[in-house]
């Protein structure tokens, strides 16, 4: 049996570090990133999206230009999970349309027709949600 390493274990195991030369892009307008355009920057991979933030931006991103309807992106992210059970499904079918609520909130999807969401070509709102994230709190001062 012959054991294949992956690259990246490899130089970890010789102690150099990795070189990552391009993000990972996906959807229609990919080749829009890194032109210095500043547009679709949702469709890169980010370091806290996890797999399922990954899949539904790229189903959306597979789809088109035109819009997909919300109930239809959340069929394919339900069929994406391997469950024994329906009302597992029908579970992470409702976990996916909070996934796809809070994509359209922090504007890494823009809603389209109240039914159908799309890619936004500007990430105009996604940085504004992130600007409002970083914000400084004001607290009261404490009382001792």
């Amino acid at each position: 049996m012959i054991f294949t390493e992956p690259e990246a274990a490899f130089i970890q195991r010789r102690g150099q570090q990795p070189v990552y030369e391009r993000p990972v892009v996906y959807g229609p307008l990919a080749h829009l990133v890194g032109a210095g355009t500043g547009q679709c920057v949702q469709t890169k991979r980010l370091v806290d999206d996890d797999f399922w933030t990954e899949l539904a931006l790229k189903t959306v991103g597979e789809h088109g230009d035109e819009p997909m309807a919300i109930t239809s992106l959340a069929n394919a992210l339900a069929q994406g999970g391997n469950f024994s059970r329906n009302t597992d499904r029908e579970a992470h079918k409702i976990k996916m349309f909070r996934l796809i609520g809070r994509l359209i909130q922090i504007g890494r999807l823009d809603r389209f027709n109240r039914k159908f969401v799309k890619i936004p070509l500007t990430d105009t709102r996604y940085k504004e949600s992130l600007a409002s994230l970083t914000a400084p709190i004001d607290l009261p001062s404490p009382l001792v």
